[in-house]
C-alpha cells in the first residue's frame, strides 16, 4: 500500500493517482445497509459485513455479464 499526499504547490482539487479506485470500491460497500453505521460490536463482524457486501456486488455483475451471454457456463460445451 502506498500513501499518496498532497502535493505542496496544489490549490483546489486534484485526481490523485488511483485514488478513484478506492472511493469506488467504498461506495460500492456503503450501498449495503449494515456496513454504512458501525452496527457490530466486534471488529469480526464488522469485517465479514463488508465481506458479505463485496460477495454481493461480485455476484450480481456475474449475473448481469452473464445475461448478457458475455460470460459462458461451466458446464457448456465450448
Amino acid at each position: 500500500m502506498e500513501i499518496v499526499r498532497k502535493l505542496a504547490d496544489q490549490v483546489g482539487f486534484q485526481v490523485l493517482h488511483r485514488r478513484w479506485v478506492v472511493e469506488r470500491t467504498l461506495s460500492w460497500i456503503t450501498r449495503c445497509r449494515r456496513t454504512v453505521r458501525d452496527y457490530e460490536r466486534h471488529p469480526e463482524h464488522h469485517a465479514a459485513m463488508v465481506q458479505w457486501a463485496m460477495v454481493i456486488v461480485m455476484t450480481r455483475r456475474l449475473a448481469r455479464y452473464q445475461r448478457a451471454g458475455r460470460l459462458r457456463s461451466v458446464t457448456s460445451p465450448a
